[in-house]
């Protein structure tokens, strides 16, 4: 295989035997290759457990979908809604 194949490989879901394959292959730009296909997995993995980890109300708060200005001009906070108390208090809240 060529570099031009191994990227195309690389950029679509490659089975276990090519990633062998292309592992195994001791040319510089293929190991290259390989390690960014790695890097990249690598990260959408950590990208996958940081949004599985995250609640609503933490990505609501964190993200700039509501501006610290607004937080405080609102008087918005997470509150725990396990008690079902969220209807009885007037503040904005994020269950």
């Amino acid at each position: 295989m060529n570099i031009v194949e191994i990227k195309k490989i690389l950029s679509q879901e490659p089975s276990q035997e090519e990633l062998t394959i292309i592992a195994s292959d001791e040319r510089l730009g293929v190991q290259k290759l390989y390690a960014a296909y790695e890097r990249k997995i690598e990260a959408a993995i950590r990208e996958k457990e940081r949004f599985a980890s995250a609640s609503l109300a933490n990505a609501l708060l964190d993200s700039s979908l509501i501006p610290q200005t607004n937080k405080l001009k609102y008087n918005i906070k997470v509150i725990d809604c396990n008690d079902y108390g969220c209807s009885r208090n007037p503040d904005v809240t994020v269950c």
